[in-house]
């Protein structure tokens, strides 16, 4: 992820180790619902993990943020 930000990439999402697929799905749909809504990729994150907190996922807090010094907008 490191190698794809000092690539060019403003921001990649990754996992520090594999978790669960029923962790990663509340993730994603956490994720992607905040984004669709406008959100920024930040508080996209903060949305997943709170959801996945909520949701009894053990492994939640493997969802790492790898972003430069950009500011980054909505993506939506």
């Amino acid at each position: 992820a490191q190698a794809l930000v000092k690539a060019g990439a403003a921001v990649v999402l990754g996992w520090a180790r594999p978790v669960y697929d029923r962790t990663g799905i509340i993730a994603a749909k956490a994720l992607y619902a905040a984004l669709a809504t406008g959100a920024t990729v930040e508080f996209a994150v903060r949305s997943a993990r709170q959801e996945m907190i909520a949701q009894r996922c053990p492994d939640w807090h493997l969802l790492r943020i790898y972003q430069d010094a950009r500011p980054v907008a909505a993506l939506v």
